[in-house]
């Protein structure tokens, strides 16, 4: 059971992948400036104040059926890119081939990365991408360093690596005064 999707067409003279890999990251600065934009916008304040207290936004007016609905329409959309691009890219798509530990992995990639910021999603998901590779003669350690990381994390940076990449630039920012 499945589906057979076509692989990303081979463009410009390049390889199949090679296409495929200059469209995906040309997506993703597309959508990093759209989601950096509308963080910004009237949409992006009403999202956060519902994030931190839903009863005090809708005293201030904002609409959180609209705006909640709002949000999940946007990540859907996000979600169903992303989804369309991997199957581009597997060539075959199967629903055994998204299971728990998938979601887990995602969890782990958005507490490592930090809550509520594009960078942490940047920053989550590169760790967790990085370290199976980096410990590919050791597939049994990765669980044990992603479960090691996010305890880390939980303790002693619970803002994640985008709260400590922020700390880093305010401290070099204001560095000469400390």
């Amino acid at each position: 059971m499945g589906m057979v999707v076509p692989k990303f067409p081979a463009l410009f003279g390049l390889t199949s992948e090679v296409s495929m890999y200059y469209f995906v990251f040309l997506l993703c600065v597309i959508f990093l400036a759209a989601t950096y934009n509308l963080i910004s916008s009237y949409i992006g304040r009403a999202f956060v104040a519902i994030r931190d207290n839903d009863i005090a936004a809708e005293v201030l007016g904002v609409n959180l059926t609209n705006y909640k609905l709002l949000s999940f329409a946007i990540s859907s959309f996000y979600t169903g890119v992303s989804g369309a691009l991997y199957g581009m890219f597997m060539g075959f798509l199967d629903p055994q081939m998204f299971n728990f530990s998938e979601t887990l992995l995602i969890f782990v990639a958005v507490i490592i990365g930090g809550l509520a910021s594009v960078e942490g999603a940047l920053f989550g998901a590169a760790f967790v991408i990085l370290i199976p590779q980096l410990l590919s003669g050791y597939n049994e350690l990765t669980p044990v360093i992603l479960g090691v990381t996010v305890v880390i994390i939980m303790i002693f940076e619970p803002l994640g690596l985008a709260g400590r990449w922020f700390k880093m630039r305010l401290y070099w920012r204001n560095w000469p005064f400390r």
